[in-house]
Formats: structure tokens, sequence, C-alpha cells
């Protein structure tokens, strides 16, 4: 169920309105993330070089990697919520 998700990761996007909440998180490489779409319309995530859809009031859970410069799918730790500006991940070794 959705409680029992939020339980089981306690490392948390939430998105309203495409704006993750909180702004900037910083986990460990490997460390379970759930994307939390609260919005009543599904929204393209894009986060540490995955794109992940998330249908309406729906969850995704990824797994962050350190991605380091020169790999082709080098990305910034910035966020985007259907192409905007959403939050920054930092991923730790």
């Amino acid at each position: 169920s959705y409680g029992d998700a939020i339980s089981a990761y306690p490392n948390r996007f939430q998105f309203i309105n495409c704006s993750a909440n909180p702004g900037s998180m910083t986990i460990k490489k490997g460390t379970a993330l759930m994307l939390d779409n609260r919005d009543k319309v599904a929204h393209t995530i894009k986060a540490n070089g995955q794109t992940i859809k998330v249908a309406a009031l729906d969850y995704a859970i990824i797994y962050p990697k350190l991605i380091t410069a020169g790999e082709p799918t080098a990305a910034s730790p910035n966020m985007t919520c259907d192409g905007g500006g959403s939050g920054v991940l930092n991923i730790e070794k």
C-alpha cells in the first residue's frame, strides 16, 4: 500500500504541481529513492540519468548511482518534472 511504501522508503521526493519537496536531498549511491507523484496527472521525472514516468497519484522507486564526468549519461544533480526544473538530487559515494 501507499502507507507501507512511505514507511519502507524514507528517502522520498514528493511532487506537487511538478515541484519537488524537499527541494534538495543528498543520499548514498544505491540507496532506494521514492518519487511520489501527488498530482492527478502523470509526470515524467528525469533524475540521475534516468527517465521515469510516474502515474497520477502513484510512485516509483529508483536506485540512484554515482555518475562521473565523461560517462555517456553524465547528469547534473538537477531533476526535472515534465521538462521544468524541480529539485536537486546529490549522490554520495
